[in-house]
């Protein structure tokens, strides 16, 4: 059986058709934490909470344990649910008594059982012939520039796709320290609709001139004087030079997968979805692309791999490293110089 979406477990949240045992898994575990609140928060009304919620962990109780709790009968209320974290802490007999009980489940009660792991053992396979899967899986970066303006959204403001960006830039890709961002960012534009790089930047700690986005604009341009200018001036300002190269490389990894894309002939959508590049940007990408031929970019990942080396041997100095790197970054001089 298919495994249900985040999505589409809400949806039967708020239908209230709700089957049986749930078999959550995955490796994004903030959002298995939000899936598990709104099931309590639909599932069980707060005033008989005490009553008819139970939350067990796989490395503290046993299977006798679980059925025992999961076969009650509810007090007050139509429905019982039981939350077991960590099922592959349980023993192997806990194991065993879960699958059987997964066989045949009590009607009164909602069971959800949690792994945090995305690659599925046979226990897992098993557990999955009787329960309904929710995988959770870690977004892409596509995914994530989405998501946070949703999470904006459902807030009641609205984020401009340049200060989605930046905010996912400098966040990683933990949604929980995103969220943790986007919170501040709201009590931080509080008497605002909307939240803008200014806002991003004031926050979270980007330099207030200039952040890797010109950056990546102004190398797409081959405009080497003011990215020089651009590049310096974060320096001075603390950016770290290695986070650069890290950015830069990323920038010319996904130009160089836009450029063979295209070559096949693959549709503006299509290779927006392939390199998870939000829509807004692709039509800049694709003029940046014209600038540079896949040789170009292949050499140049060869600049930016002797940067990073350079960089982290602490004993060149780091402003002259950079210049040299974004003047063979934008140059094609320089590489047939070094062809001869």
């Amino acid at each position: 059986m298919t495994a249900l979406t985040p999505q589409s477990f809400e949806k039967e949240l708020k239908s209230g058709k709700l089957k049986r045992v749930y078999f959550f898994y995955g490796d994004e575990y903030f959002l298995i934490e939000r899936a598990l609140n709104h099931a309590i928060e639909k599932i069980i009304p707060e005033n008989v909470r005490d009553f008819n919620l139970d939350l067990l962990y796989g490395e503290d109780v046993s299977g006798d344990r679980i059925i025992q709790i999961a076969t009650a009968i509810p007090m007050m209320a139509q429905k019982r649910l039981v939350i077991v974290k960590n099922i592959d802490r349980l023993s192997a007999e806990g194991k065993t008594l879960l699958l059987k009980y997964a066989a045949r489940p009590a009607s009164q009660t909602t069971l959800i059982l949690v792994s945090n792991h995305s690659d599925l053992k046979k226990f897992h396979k098993d557990l999955l012939k009787h329960a309904v899967g929710v995988q959770f899986k870690s977004l892409t970066e596509r995914r994530l520039f989405q998501w946070i303006q949703e999470e904006v959204q459902k807030r009641g403001k609205r984020i401009t796709p340049r200060a989605t960006q930046l905010l996912l830039a400098r966040s990683g890709r933990s949604l929980q320290e995103i969220s943790n961002e986007i919170d501040k960012l709201l009590q931080f534009t509080k008497e605002k609709s909307e939240i803008d790089e200014t806002a991003v930047e004031g926050l979270v700690g980007v330099s207030k001139a200039f952040n890797i986005f010109e950056v990546w604009d102004s190398i797409g341009e081959k405009k080497f004087m003011r990215t020089v200018a651009i590049v310096r001036q974060m320096l001075e300002l603390g950016e770290s030079p290695i986070y650069i190269v890290t950015m830069l490389t990323s920038y010319f990894t996904k130009l160089l997968r836009i450029k063979m894309l295209q070559a096949k002939g693959l549709p503006a959508k299509e290779i927006a979805a392939k390199t998870h590049t939000p829509p807004y940007f692709i039509e800049k990408y694709f003029r940046q692309a014209k600038n540079y031929s896949e040789a170009k970019i292949v050499a140049n990942f060869r600049y930016l791999l002797a940067a990073d080396q350079n960089l982290k041997s602490h004993y060149q100095n780091q402003r002259l490293i950079m210049d040299f790197l974004l003047y063979h970054l934008t140059h094609e001089r320089t590489i047939r110089t070094q062809q001869r």
